[in-house]
């Protein structure tokens, strides 16, 4: 079969992510708050002792995108960094009152965008896609385990 972009798959759900990133980040604009932080501010309230390196994998992000993504929030007055007095390779961070109020707003919109996309798809097919999700993700995390530890 010819390669055409409207049958690869790896094109077709980066595009769809494309898509539905900016669609959010449309939907949380009056909150001064991008999509991607929105996901770093879930990650805290969710895991409350991740270090920045540990968000960044995470993500699947470099830890120098992670780190301005990070100053962002705390010149926003959204998270804290501070050295940890045990490990002093790492920063404590920490969401602030602003940062929890930024995000129980945005939450109930995160939720009416989740919806609003299974309306779209019936239950059953779904179903099918977040299951080949998974199969993608655990092969793609495989094969990057496999090339870093090639690389040490």
């Amino acid at each position: 079969m010819e390669y055409q972009l409207k049958n690869a798959l790896g094109y077709q759900i980066a595009l769809t992510a494309l898509m539905v990133r900016h669609e959010f980040g449309r939907r949380i604009a009056h909150l001064k708050l991008a999509s991607e932080q929105f996901g770093i501010l879930c990650l805290i309230k969710e895991h409350p002792s991740l270090t920045q390196t540990e968000i960044a994998q995470m993500l699947c992000k470099n830890k120098t995108t992670v780190t301005r993504m990070m100053d962002s929030l705390v010149k926003k007055g959204l998270i804290t960094k501070e050295w940890n007095r045990e490990d002093r390779r790492t920063q404590r961070i920490e969401m602030t009152d602003q940062g929890r109020e930024t995000l129980e707003a945005a939450l109930p919109i995160a939720s009416a965008m989740a919806a609003d996309l299974r309306k779209l798809v019936k239950e059953e097919h779904a179903e099918v896609v977040l299951e080949a999700m998974d199969k993608i993700q655990f092969y793609c995390q495989k094969r990057s385990y496999k090339s870093i530890t090639k690389e040490s």
